[in-house]
């Protein structure tokens, strides 16, 4: 089990808690702590559950540990989002201080070069290889170390003067050779002072032409940055800064969206769906084409949504399979979604020859054989439906597909084989109840 699976349980839980199945969506709220007894969202949704089903003492408890799990959390993130919100801030001028060292020292490497040939052409041979290599680790120094301080224009002024200091020394170290070559010398310096000279140029130009946003975080990067540190209401409240900025900004609205969507819990399911889904559709209004926003209105339309808003799932990703290259893979995750949404409506063949395509760009994946197997097995392919869940098996023996192809030799009248696969899921960790039940539906359907 894993984060993953515990806010997949949470999900199906809300809608069950939504639908009046309170002992049903207790069970699963519990398997998402199992999964990830990290998860305050599960604890709340479980302590609501309770209380619905007048367990007030495990209302309680569930409810204590919701609280101490959010402070912990919430001090965790606050510690976090400093530090990091610091870097990110200082990151721009970092990027920048390395623009200047780099400039302006370009033509440094060369001029030590230079400088070490001169040496050996001056009679002194032994100071070629060190003048060449403390020129290149002064370039490292002086380009590359970051520079004290905020204040960019310091660093040009403070780095110009390091290099004309460094300069000046190598230049008196070897000025009396010089004279005695009468100016030989001196014009081999030409090249490396002119470089020198036409990067301290450029790097003043570019310096003058950055952007003085750069040096500040964004507030969508400020809402990305909280979002994935788990602080759901900063990241919201900043999107929502971002939005009031440029009302034009997409990207805001999609993950306001996604914001939403992950903070959701049974206290304000309702609203914040309601919020989500308006935000995705400013979000594709803005950028109609943007498959990722396609992708996300689709899976919050299947996850919270009745069969008029699954089929208006299946035409948001029917939109991405258009707009997705042919033998793209991201394809493959395009047809196992519809497929599973045709399958929720019960459109068992159609969800079937959208798992054939995802078989027939990836066949090692197991998923696809999982999905056309379910298909085959709800309109009455059995044999089929085995073939594809022993191949899930052969390819990801998990305990579901045991347990899947276990129910299709029932409706097959093997009931040995079937058992078989019975224990081996229960080995696996599918409690005993689960199976029995699944068990006695069969025997009633056949």
């Amino acid at each position: 089990m894993s984060i993953e699976d515990s806010t997949n349980k949470n999900i199906e839980g809300q809608r069950l808690f939504q639908e009046g199945q309170y002992e049903e969506a207790r069970q699963l709220f519990s398997e998402a702590i199992k999964a990830d007894p990290e998860n305050p969202a599960a604890w709340l949704n479980r302590a609501e559950t309770y209380r619905k089903l007048g367990k007030d003492k495990e209302a309680d408890d569930d409810r204590e540990r919701w609280l101490a799990l959010r402070q912990s959390q919430s001090e965790a993130v606050a510690a976090t989002v400093k530090t990091t919100k610091e870097t990110i801030e200082r990151r721009p001028l970092w990027g920048r201080g390395t623009l200047i060292g780099v400039s302006l020292f370009g033509g440094w490497p060369a001029a030590g070069v230079v400088a070490g040939i001169n040496w050996r052409r001056m009679g002194r041979p032994q100071l070629l290889w060190p003048t060449i290599i403390i020129s290149i680790v002064a370039y490292v120094v002086f380009a590359f170390v970051p520079w004290p301080g905020e204040n960019y224009y310091a660093e040009i002024v403070g780095r110009l003067i390091c290099v004309g200091v460094a300069g000046w020394g190598l230049w008196r170290w070897q000025k009396p050779y010089y004279e005695r070559l009468m100016g030989q010398v001196a014009a081999n310096w030409l090249v490396p002072v002119a470089a020198v000279i036409v990067m301290n140029i450029i790097a003043i130009g570019a310096i003058y032409g950055l952007n003085e946003v750069s040096k500040n975080i964004s507030s969508t990067e400020q809402g990305m940055l909280y979002q994935s540190l788990g602080d759901y209401d900063e990241a919201i409240e900043k999107y929502t800064l971002a939005i009031e900025e440029n009302p034009e900004n997409a990207a805001a609205y999609a993950n306001r969206a996604l914001a939403y969507f992950a903070s959701m819990d049974i206290s304000n399911s309702p609203d914040y769906l309601d919020n989500a889904l308006a935000d995705l559709e400013k979000a594709i209004e803005l950028d109609p084409n943007n498959p990722e926003y396609l992708m996300v209105r689709a899976e919050f339309m299947f996850n919270f949504g009745s069969q008029a808003s699954i089929k208006g799932a299946i035409e948001d990703i029917t939109r991405v399979i258009a707009l997705t290259p042919e033998n793209d893979q991201e394809l493959l995750k395009c047809y196992l979604a519809r497929s599973q949404c045709y399958y929720h409506i019960g459109e068992y063949e159609t969800a079937a020859e959208d798992a054939d395509k995802a078989i027939i760009l990836d066949a090692s994946y197991a998923p696809a054989y999982q999905r056309r197997g379910l298909a085959y097995l709800n309109y009455g392919r059995y044999q089929e439906a085995a073939s594809d869940f022993s191949q899930e098996i052969e390819l990801n023996a998990s305990a579901t597909a045991y347990l899947n192809r276990g129910l299709t030799y029932l409706f097959l009248f093997e009931d040995k084989m079937a058992e078989q696969d019975f224990e081996t899921a229960y080995s696996m960790g599918i409690p005993t109840k689960e199976i029995e039940e699944l068990k006695e539906r069969v025997f009633n359907a056949r």
